[in-house]
C-alpha cells in the first residue's frame, strides 16, 4: 500500500454496528457507513450520510423481476428456452430505456 493513501470501504445501512466499525479500523480501511435512522432520544451528532444510490444493476433485475416473472420462477425445463427468455427481456428493457 503506498504511503498516505487509506483504502475506504463503502456500504450500506445494513452493516451498521460498532463492531464491524472497529473489525474494518483495525484492518486500516476507513469504514464509510451509512448510520441507520434513529429516534430523536437516541439520536448521534451530526455526521456524513452517504447518499441513497440505488446501483443501476439492482434497478435493472428489479425490473425485470416484476415485468417478466418467467425468468424468476424458471419453468422451463431446458436451460436454452430460460436463455431465450432472458435475452428477449433484456432486449425489451434497452429497447425501452433508449425510446424513452
Amino acid at each position: 500500500m503506498k504511503r498516505g493513501i487509506v483504502p475506504i470501504l463503502e456500504a450500506d445501512k445494513g452493516y451498521d454496528a460498532m463492531s464491524v466499525r472497529i473489525s474494518v479500523l483495525a484492518l486500516n480501511i476507513f469504514p464509510f457507513i451509512a448510520y441507520r435512522k434513529m429516534s430523536k432520544a437516541k439520536q448521534r451528532p451530526r455526521r456524513m450520510y452517504l447518499e441513497k444510490n440505488r446501483w443501476k444493476v439492482e434497478r435493472a433485475i428489479a425490473w425485470m423481476q416484476r415485468k417478466f416473472r418467467r425468468l424468476v420462477v424458471r419453468w422451463e425445463r431446458k436451460t436454452e428456452f430460460w436463455e431465450g427468455f432472458l435475452i428477449l427481456g433484456l432486449v425489451k428493457f434497452w429497447m425501452d430505456r433508449l425510446s424513452g
